[in-house]
Parts: C-alpha cells; sequence; structure tokens
C-alpha cells in the first residue's frame, strides 16, 4: 500500500512475482515478531499456535465477506474470494471452539483469550477499511497481511505481561 500513490500501480505491483524492499521487510518482521513472541509465551506456546492460527485467519474470511475483490475477472484466484456471511460464521465458530479449548485447558484465562479475539477483530476492520479506502477492496496479498498483522496482534495479547 506504500509502494504507490494510485490505485493501478498499488494492483500492478502486487501482480509482481518479486518479493520487494517492503516484502522482505515485512518477511522478517513477522518472522522475528513471532520467534520472540512464541519465545515469550515458553511452554504455553504449543497452545498457543493452533489457538493463534486459528484466530488470525478469521479475519480474511469476513474481508472476502465485506469488501470486493478487486483484481480482474480473468484472475484465477477470483473464485475462492466468494465467502460470504456464513463461511465467516463458521470460521468464527472454530476460532471460538480454539478459544474454549484453551481456556478449558487452564492454559489461558478467559479474559486474555477474549483481548486476543478483540484485537484481532480490531486489525481485521483496521486493515479492511484501509484497503476499501486505498484501492476499494481486496487482493490475496491483502488477506494474507490481514492474516499476519492479527497473528502477532494474538500472539503480543497472549504473551503481554509474561516474565
Amino acid at each position: 500500500l506504500g509502494g504507490a500513490f494510485d490505485r493501478e500501480r498499488v494492483l500492478q505491483i502486487l501482480k509482481d512475482s518479486r518479493i520487494g524492499v517492503f516484502g522482505a521487510c515485512a518477511l522478517v518482521l513477522s518472522i522475528a515478531g513471532r520467534a520472540a513472541l512464541l519465545a515469550r509465551l515458553g511452554p504455553d506456546a504449543a497452545w498457543a499456535w493452533p489457538l493463534v492460527s486459528t484466530v488470525a485467519r478469521v479475519g480474511p474470511v469476513w474481508q472476502i465477506a465485506a469488501l470486493p475483490y478487486v483484481t480482474t475477472a480473468a484472475s484465477r484466484s477470483r473464485a475462492v474470494t466468494r465467502a460470504r456471511s456464513p463461511q465467516a460464521l463458521v470460521a468464527t465458530a472454530w476460532a471460538a471452539c480454539a478459544g474454549i479449548a484453551a481456556v478449558a485447558t487452564h492454559r489461558f484465562d478467559a479474559g486474555r483469550i477474549g483481548a486476543a479475539f478483540a484485537v484481532a477483530a480490531a486489525v481485521t476492520l483496521l486493515t479492511g477499511w484501509r484497503y476499501a479506502r486505498r484501492v476499494g477492496g481486496f487482493t490475496g496479498d491483502f488477506l494474507g497481511a490481514t492474516e499476519q498483522l492479527c497473528e502477532l496482534a494474538a500472539y503480543g495479547v497472549l504473551a503481554w505481561g509474561r516474565p
């Protein structure tokens, strides 16, 4: 989103299969952030990983349901962009099941799980708003960015205040 000023150039950059400077920085920051947060969780990281992976994938499904797909009609990935509210509700239900399991095992308290869900929802809303304003909808790259940001945010909530 920061690599160009006009919508067409943003979409052209997103079509380029080369990673680029912004992509490389995002990749390094994402991996380093996850590694640091998982290390901070210690033995609970094994429980946090499936929980956060599930929670982080709910946001992009809601974005697919709420926003238009902005790439061309000839795009091969267009067929997977047809999720609507029922699919988003199913994704949310799976994440809720993961949260209930995490609370039931006494690895994380319900308040922390709720906060992780809330932060992931806030990231989803903020990024969705930005995508809609910037290019009028979503692309696959945007969905991946949302997932990564939700994952980092949820890990951050779970790791907050740990020694």
